[in-house]
């Protein structure tokens, strides 16, 4: 998710998102002061990834949640991974 939503405090809705989900959240944000990165971990996000970045890195940081996220769930195999329009097969 982009931490820079126009009408929507990303916050709040960092941690609608992790009270209703076990997925794993990870903030994508413009936003580089140590105390907006602290609070969107605080509120809930697993990661939090600073513009700009490399793809690579971004990429690298998927597939560790969805990893995580097998290992949660006890499921071996997650094919595929969508949302906003992106599909992404670790």
């Amino acid at each position: 998710m982009d931490a820079v939503l126009p009408g929507l405090d990303d916050l709040s809705l960092v941690h609608l998102i992790r009270t209703a989900s076990p997925l794993p959240v990870l903030v994508v944000s413009a936003r580089t002061d140590p105390v907006d990165i602290v609070l969107g971990l605080e509120a809930g996000a697993d990661d939090y990834l600073t513009k700009p970045f490399e793809v690579p890195v971004l990429v690298a940081r998927i597939r560790v949640h969805v990893q995580r996220l097998r290992h949660m769930i006890g499921r071996e195999r997650i094919t595929t991974v969508r949302g906003f329009g992106y599909r992404f097969q670790p």
